[in-house]
């Protein structure tokens, strides 16, 4: 199942709950809890989805354990993503080079499955985030960029136009705009 809407995420970067807290998720019992919410999740009958951000701290790291454990429809493992002005202080330190992130999903392609990769290419422009004011963002290589107005003001496609979205980009992933009720985004 690749369509994101009716589906729970989980965040999980690690089998280690050191790891985890070292990633900044919580002061232990990470694992735990998302392994006990994926088990509630899945005897509710939900789908779910578990994102990984893998960087320096877990590239090396098989997380064949967690990821059949949870039992995901779709693991989608993320390059660590630095966005100027946003995660400065984190980036010397989380930053993985294309090829680390290469190597982390060849370990893991026996998983192709349900193994989603997104690099930093693919995530800069193909996200469709709002932020509190309801104004779009994308990150881009210079930082976030914003809509000139919110969606409650011009609507959604004109906000979204304001601010670009990679319709390619955002399909590759998996998106679909039609889901949306979009036909047409120029």
């Amino acid at each position: 199942m690749r369509n994101a809407i009716g589906a729970v995420k989980l965040s999980g970067e690690s089998n280690s709950d050191l790891v985890e807290a070292a990633l900044g998720r919580g002061h232990g019992g990470h694992v735990r809890l998302i392994i006990d919410r994926a088990d509630m999740l899945h005897s509710l009958g939900i789908p779910v989805h578990l994102n990984s951000v893998i960087c320096r701290g877990n590239w090396e790291e098989d997380l064949t354990p967690l990821v059949r454990r949870i039992n995901p429809c779709v693991w989608k493992a993320l390059q660590f993503l630095p966005v100027p002005g946003q995660n400065d202080a984190q980036a010397a330190r989380l930053r993985i080079t294309r090829e680390q992130f290469q190597q982390f999903l060849e370990k893991h392609s026996h998983l192709k499955g349900v193994l989603v990769p997104e690099d930093n290419d693919l995530m800069r422009g193909s996200y469709a985030m709002i932020d509190p004011l309801g104004r779009f963002f994308q990150s881009t290589p210079e930082g976030y960029v914003r809509s000139a107005h919110s969606i409650l003001e011009v609507g959604v496609e004109r906000a979204l136009l304001e601010v670009g979205l990679d319709r390619e980009k955002y399909e590759r992933r998996g998106g679909d705009l039609r889901a949306f009720g979009w036909r047409k985004i120029a």
